[in-house]
């Protein structure tokens, strides 16, 4: 796809997938097995949900490589993980749980609150290759992390003690984004007075902000409309153009109405904001998303600017973020700031990416540790048993 002038800008995504499958076979797995957070009670669901996607998309011309999600309601026989590569999740809930663990795959596992949980059952996986943790990037604080990718410098590995540092992406796939920017020239320019949308829940986190926001909206004549979940008393504007949905939206309204929002901000309560710039902080999902789907991307993090540049609107708070995205629906009518974002997004922040970079680590650190004796059976085996009781005996209440 190109733009107005003719340049290129749109990436195929092929070579992702071909270097995803080239991981996979370094690996000899044959089976790619997700675990944990199958049902949607859980935010962590829809990251879930992005991953098996890009799975689909990635195997869909290979056959004789299964893909499977289960859970703690649905686990796993022992078999079923043999050449395997396993994507799990280690928390506080022990959603891993029933997870087997066996000796010949490998884990791929988010650990959800560093240090919280014990991440013992994998120790022998880790050291012999076989297992690798991600942690999402809270900011730069770990002295023996080198960057991954240049391109985007919070993203690190630690190999000494195999772990990654990650940002969210986007639960777009590239064409479905290159749809979404055909969608955003035809609409036009984007001009007051206009609405200011965020779907996401309210809750104890962001709720003193989304009233903050909601009350800067009317304040400039702009309508301010909430869709998603209320999990606490959120002190709304008493004013005819605050509006407040009580209740989640399906993924495709959820793309609408960002695309069609005149501002949609990836806005974080205090706090998700805790560090001084020059040390970074979380990167939240929504931003990427809000570009993929067609929206102006507008922020309160000075993260997001720096890895996404100057054509994000940014200010500290909300009244300063939709003066900055005024200014730069003014200043840039067009939208190519926009749409090159879109084309950024496409190509290095899908879960294409993520998987991509976190199999090449997977398949690096198998090389660096390969002379280490592969975990024993039996240790595996009693660590499956003990997980199969624990299932018998807690029923199927977890995820």
């Amino acid at each position: 796809m190109t733009s107005a002038s003719g340049e290129q800008r749109w990436v195929d995504p092929t070579p992702l997938v071909e270097r995803t499958l080239e991981h996979l076979d370094a690996l000899g797995c044959r089976r790619v097995v997700l675990h944990g957070y199958r049902g949607r009670s859980h935010t962590h669901h829809w990251v879930m949900w992005a991953i098996e996607r890009a799975w689909i998309h990635i195997l869909r011309d290979r056959p004789d490589v299964s893909l499977c999600w289960a859970d703690n309601r649905n686990p796993l026989p022992f078999e079923a993980l043999e050449q395997a590569v396993v994507w799990g999740n280690v928390n506080v809930d022990r959603v891993d749980y029933t997870l087997p663990i066996v000796p010949g795959a490998c884990y791929v596992m988010h650990d959800h609150h560093p240090g919280r949980t014990s991440t013992a059952d994998y120790a022998e996986h880790v050291a012999s290759g076989r297992a690798l943790f991600y942690e999402v990037f809270r900011g730069h604080d770990d002295p023996d992390a080198r960057p991954v990718d240049g391109e985007v410098p919070v993203h690190t590995w630690s190999p000494a003690r195999g772990v990654a540092r990650i940002t969210w992406g986007t639960d777009l796939l590239p064409d479905e984004i290159a749809h979404n920017r055909e969608l955003v020239v035809a609409a036009g320019p984007r001009r007051p007075p206009g609405e200011v949308v965020f779907v996401g829940s309210a809750w104890r986190n962001n709720a003193d902000d989304l009233a903050a926001l909601a009350q800067a909206a009317v304040e400039r004549g702009l309508r301010f409309v909430h869709h998603g979940r209320v999990m606490t008393d959120v002190r709304w504007p008493d004013h005819p153009m605050v509006v407040s949905t009580d209740g989640s939206v399906s993924h495709d309204d959820n793309v609408r109405l960002v695309r069609e929002a005149l501002v949609a901000p990836a806005f974080q309560g205090k706090a998700q904001l805790p560090n001084p710039d020059e040390r970074g902080n979380y990167v939240p999902c929504r931003i990427y998303k809000n570009i993929s789907y067609g929206a102006p991307p507008v922020t309160n993090n000075a993260t997001v600017k720096t890895l996404l540049g100057e054509g994000v609107a940014l200010g500290r708070t909300p009244g300063q973020m939709l003066d900055a995205a005024l200014a730069v629906l003014e200043a840039d009518p067009q939208q190519q700031a926009l749409e090159e974002l879109m084309a950024e997004v496409a190509r290095r922040h899908t879960y294409l990416s993520r998987v991509e970079m976190l199999m090449r680590l997977m398949v690096e650190h198998r090389e660096a540790r390969a002379r280490v004796p592969a975990p024993g059976a039996r240790r595996a085996g009693a660590g499956l048993r003990l997980r199969k009781l624990a299932h018998r005996v807690v029923g199927r209440r977890w995820q």
